[in-house]
């Protein structure tokens, strides 16, 4: 009965002594912060979004002018033999069109047809020309122009590390005012990352009009907590 006793004390014991470092465990300070970073690249592909809407009395009808348009646009483009140019339909659509008139049913006035293209490319000296062919060609809507950059994977993470290194930098100097310095990495979390493009439409108003790319930037965003030690 006493080993019994004496080992229940012993086990006692040694549970107390565990709890102040359990409790600590529990409250370990940490420091959340968010850190941006960027890169501007160059870039090297544009996409080109034109379109064709046209209406008429009925649905082969509408379908045949938006078909003319379109196909003499994507001629006049062909026709400027641009290495590497891809021509990709994106939508098709055709909409009955009524009148909206109050107090009155609605009437069937016709209906209208609308096809849109996206022309790719890596040739961006002939932006301005691709334009002005599409338009002379026929089209009647210009959506806009999309610069972008082929391979984004090494930019991206190159703006993961730079929205890494603004993170660390800054959790350090909180941590200094605090009397601190950073720990282990609790957790790190990358935010999506983004891009940002030009839309010029200059051309749509000034005949064979230049446009000249701006650099892409590519942005990341990333969230750390580090553990705050003395």
């Amino acid at each position: 009965m006493r080993n019994i006793t004496t080992l229940a004390a012993v086990s006692l014991a040694a549970l107390c002594a565990a709890c102040p470092l359990a409790r600590a465990e529990e409250h370990k300070s940490t420091i959340e912060v968010t850190g941006s970073g960027s890169v501007e690249v160059n870039p090297d592909r544009v996409n080109v979004s034109i379109g064709v809407e046209k209406r008429a009395d009925t649905t082969l009808d509408a379908q045949k002018l938006v078909n003319e348009a379109i196909n003499g646009t994507l001629d006049a483009v062909r026709a400027l033999s641009i290495d590497g140019l891809e021509l990709k339909t994106t939508r098709l659509r055709l909409d009955p069109v009524y009148s909206r008139e109050e107090g009155k049913d609605p009437e069937l006035l016709g209906y209208e047809a609308q096809r849109r293209v996206k022309i790719t490319m890596t040739d961006l000296s002939r932006v301005g020309a691709v334009i002005d062919a599409a338009i002379q060609g026929g089209i009647n809507d210009l959506d806009g122009v999309y610069f972008s950059i082929a391979d984004e994977q090494p930019h991206k993470l190159a703006a993961l590390k730079s929205a890494t290194r603004n993170a660390k930098m800054k959790a350090e100097a909180m941590a200094e005012s605090l009397g601190m310095r950073l720990g282990d990495v609790v957790v790190a979390r990358d935010s999506q990352d983004r891009w940002g493009g030009v839309s010029p439409f200059q051309s749509a108003r000034e005949p064979d009009a230049k446009v000249d790319p701006e650099p892409v930037e590519i942005e990341a965003e990333v969230t750390i907590v580090w553990e705050l030690v003395e």
